[in-house]
């Protein structure tokens, strides 16, 4: 008999463990439902307390994106330290429960487990970003969250050197009985400001000098190749890239 009761007892804390973990919402933006505490008496409900988020410490709160890499087009640095954010969380549970920390951020992703990970933002853009913590005590997200912020700025360096490369493509050059058309190309970001000075080999500019793009005169028949020459001015000269570009063609 006794250990008819006994048995009886244990698949009533068993229910009662599944009630715990099963009868409470997860979700704290909706609320959650009571949860019922296991306890030897089954007939006796002890209505869960939710655990709470009392502080979140943040080693850092401003953070600086690193130079840009030279290339074409500049990137960021594949990792940097200074992208990453020690994070402490302090909560507390009434029951004394094993708590299971969970944390949802903005942009970057978490690194590591428990109280205290690594909020790692390195890839992100300049911008404001936000880590949500919460605790569980087996009854869901149900308690007091907290909300930090970390502000990441651009760099203050420098820009690195982005060089194009420079390219001259005629159009129509075989069927245009008016005249030629070329046009110098540049690789990489857009730019303003430049000017182009042209030169050809035989023919004469008709129009376009000092702009990308220029009309030259189609030369007799039987003319030896022409040769085309772009000098790009407004270029950055510190970063020593190049500003001429030259191409032959057959008439």
């Amino acid at each position: 008999m006794i250990r008819l009761i006994l048995a009886v007892l244990a698949v009533a804390v068993l229910a009662q463990v599944e009630q715990l973990t099963s009868s409470c919402s997860i979700s704290a933006q909706t609320g959650c439902k009571p949860c019922i505490r296991p306890d030897p008496d089954p007939n006796k409900k002890v209505e869960n307390k939710a655990p709470d988020v009392t502080d979140v410490a943040l080693d850092r709160t401003e953070l600086k994106l690193p130079p840009p890499k030279a290339g074409n087009p500049a990137t960021h640095p594949d990792y940097s330290d200074e992208l990453r954010v020690s994070v402490v969380t302090i909560a507390s549970d009434p029951e004394g429960d094993v708590l299971t920390y969970n944390y949802t951020v903005s942009g970057g992703r978490i690194v590591g487990t428990g109280p205290s990970v690594t909020w790692d933002l390195n890839g992100v853009m300049a911008g404001t970003y936000t880590i949500t913590a919460g605790v569980d005590d087996g009854c869901g997200l149900c308690g007091k969250t907290v909300v930090k912020t970390v502000k990441v700025e651009d760099s203050e360096a420098a820009p690195a050197c982005i060089c194009s490369e420079i390219s001259i493509d005629a159009r129509h050059l075989k069927v245009s009985t008016t005249g030629r058309l070329f046009v110098a190309n540049l690789t990489g970001p857009k730019r303003t400001g430049l000017t182009y000075q042209w030169t050809v080999s035989n023919g004469e500019i008709v129009s376009g000098q000092g702009s990308s793009a220029i009309r030259a005169s189609r030369p007799s028949e039987g003319a030896s190749p022409v040769t085309v020459t772009v000098e790009v001015s407004g270029l950055d000269p510190a970063c020593n890239c190049p500003t001429t570009a030259e191409r032959t063609f057959s008439n």
